[in-house]
């Protein structure tokens, strides 16, 4: 069984297409390789630059490590290996809306909307959830 909810290849397709309101965060569009998802997300782009045709491994989960229990953070979860440790940017949030084909999740109010053509599944409202990218190109 999968420790990820969603496993895929993320292309930024563009970048605040309405504009840039903040000056550390980026509204980034793309779309997955193999779930033709469409992605908007935001992203600051002070720690992780971010531009237009960067493709990033992008992996949502419920869990970063294979313990039943989310674990506190403790010394012993520190040094524990982590799904996390291989990525480069790492966000926890909530999952906020749950529909047919759209689901939204904010990270401390940085906010994600995947969309797609087919059912969406896998996601619970109100589950907490981590965002892990790594550039791959």
């Amino acid at each position: 069984m999968s420790l990820f909810v969603l496993e895929d290849v993320l292309e930024v397709t563009g970048m605040d297409r309405e504009g840039k309101f903040f000056e550390r965060v980026s509204r980034i569009d793309g779309k997955t390789e193999g779930t033709a998802m469409d992605i908007t997300l935001d992203i600051n782009t002070e720690i992780y630059p971010v531009e237009t045709n960067d493709k990033f491994s992008l992996v949502l989960t419920e869990k970063i490590t294979e313990a039943e229990e989310s674990p506190a953070y403790t010394k012993k979860f520190r040094l524990a290996e982590k799904a996390s440790d291989n990525y480069d940017y790492v966000c926890f949030g909530t999952v906020y809306v749950v529909e047919e084909r759209t689901v939204c999740i904010s990270f401390g109010g940085l906010l994600m909307q995947l969309r797609s053509e087919s059912k969406i599944t896998g996601f619970t409202n109100g589950n907490k959830i981590y965002l892990m990218l790594k550039k791959i190109n």
